[in-house]
């Protein structure tokens, strides 16, 4: 019985600069016209005594770290890039923008620093600003993707769409396995009142971006634009706040390592859980639980990390102190159900009783979610999954079809619904099921297998024979191809 992977909550919480930390993409370059070192923001030097005094006690250690070094070397330009990057680090826009006039001021040709000069310019609000030096670090580097895409957003953002893509377009070309340049451009195509353009793009941006939110929530919004609606609302409900994904330069590394606020450590966990290395992440994520007790994004981030280190009673403990905290957390309650249904399936064969406790506890924590989170497709998935589990076939199949009318994108939730019906006779349904699954998703191979036993039964020599090509396009070495060409051969199709 196919089952899907639990859903992993790891919320990032969108402030100070963890966008910035991404694998480096390239490194700057050289050559460029000079700095004027007196342009400065308005009020940038009045906030300072304010915003030092609001730096928590670790990021104050960095940044005295750096000052002292900026105190030892005054007329060394990257002893003021490195304040800056501390500062950027930590979500201190302000201070970061002096840091970065003060590097160019020593240093015009430092690429690197003026594009992190333009970033915080534009965290700051100063976007015409940021463009003007993004400008220059493109003409500099006219082949660096780092300054092409945050330039391509800049326009974007300033209404300059024509301009816009010809960056986001180069950005393609350079980069064709990630997402950026093509979320880019379906983002042009959207503003310029062409969804249908804006599809293709971003459904490509949706194949390279591995599960990026932002790149989900832009994609609902063109298919809702589109008029598909069921399809966008579960990756309109799920990308709301993401971030926007970001292309790394020469400097993000180095960046990342002064990053000690909760904002920038939470972003550095989150890189981390996405590379796969969940233990640096929980232990990240361990010492902010320390120093925030109460946090829910930190707590749920910790659960997530236990989670994929199998390490699933401490998990269960996080998530029953988030859910003391604030009890309606739907994304708890789907995990705790998530944690006693594996329990279950795992013992399910050696030790029926135990599994039965596991999946009452299950069902329980599943109403919570459905209770708490009734708008979201997985919490429906979720109690469907138990309650199939449990054999409760009809109430199961109800719950996976409130899962389907709210737009899932999991292959499971069709192929179970479809095998709960035809156990209960309800053959017709099931079939109208997998033909509007296929007719949706041109790449799920399951549904087409589960489907062709219905073609084989009425005899439609056409439709077995275009569903066996489709599978075949699919997966043209699946190892069950040749038995399936046999059967259809004995059945005269």
């Amino acid at each position: 019985m196919r089952v899907p992977n639990l859903f992993f909550l790891f919320a990032i919480l969108l402030t100070g600069c963890g966008d910035e930390s991404q694998q480096s993409a390239g490194s700057m370059g050289s050559s460029a016209a000079g700095e004027s070192a007196g342009r400065t923001t308005p009020g940038e030097f009045d906030e300072h005594s304010q915003q030092e005094a609001a730096l928590d006690p670790a990021v104050q250690e960095v940044i005295e770290r750096r000052l002292r070094a900026v105190e030892r070397n005054p007329s060394v330009s990257t002893t003021h890039r490195s304040l800056g990057l501390a500062y950027q680090a930590n979500g201190a826009w302000t201070r970061a923008i002096a840091a970065f006039r003060k590097t160019l001021e020593l240093d015009p040709k430092d690429h690197a620093a003026r594009l992190h000069l333009a970033v915080c310019l534009s965290l700051a609000g100063g976007n015409q600003e940021s463009i003007e030096h993004l400008e220059r670090v493109v003409k500099a580097q006219p082949d660096g993707p780092a300054g092409l895409y945050r330039l391509g957003v800049g326009y974007l953002k300033a209404g300059r769409f024509s301009e816009a893509r010809k960056r986001f377009l180069a950005v393609s070309t350079l980069m064709p396995e990630n997402p950026h340049g093509h979320l880019g451009l379906g983002e042009v195509a959207m503003e310029n009142g062409n969804a249908e353009a804006a599809l293709a793009h971003l459904e490509e941006a949706r194949t390279t971006g591995k599960g990026n939110e932002f790149v989900d929530f832009a994609l609902g919004q063109c298919l809702a634009e589109l008029g598909r609606e069921m399809e966008a609302m579960p990756l309109l409900s799920q990308g709301a706040d993401a971030a926007r994904p970001q292309i790394g330069d020469s400097l993000s590394k180095e960046m990342s390592r002064y990053g000690v606020s909760r904002s920038a450590l939470l972003g550095r966990a989150a890189d981390l859980h996405q590379a796969g290395d969940a233990t640096a992440a929980m232990g990240i994520l361990e010492r902010l639980a320390k120093d925030y007790p109460e946090d829910l994004v930190v707590l749920n981030n910790l659960a997530a990390a236990y989670m994929a280190l199998k390490r699933e009673d401490p998990a269960l403990a996080t998530l029953n102190h988030v859910l003391e905290i604030k009890s309606t957390q739907h994304s708890a309650w789907f995990n705790i159900s998530g944690i006693h249904f594996d329990r279950a399936i795992a013992v399910i064969e050696s030790n029926p009783q135990a599994a039965q406790s596991h999946l009452v506890k299950a069902l329980a924590a599943a109403d919570n979610a459905v209770r708490h989170g009734g708008h979201l497709a997985r919490m429906h998935t979720m109690r469907g999954k138990v309650l199939m589990i449990m054999n409760s076939r009809a109430e199961a199949i109800a719950e996976l079809g409130e899962s389907i009318r709210l737009g899932t994108n999991n292959e499971d939730v069709y192929l179970n619904s479809a095998q709960l019906m035809v156990a209960t006779q309800r053959h017709e349904e099931a079939f109208r099921l997998l033909l509007g699954a296929m007719q949706k998703h041109a790449d799920w191979l399951e549904v087409r297998f589960l489907c062709m036993p219905f073609f084989i039964n009425q005899k439609d020599t056409i439709n077995a024979r275009r569903l066996l090509h489709e599978i075949t396009n699919l997966a043209p070495n699946d190892k069950r191809l040749p038995p399936l060409r046999a059967l259809l051969t004995r059945n005269g199709l």
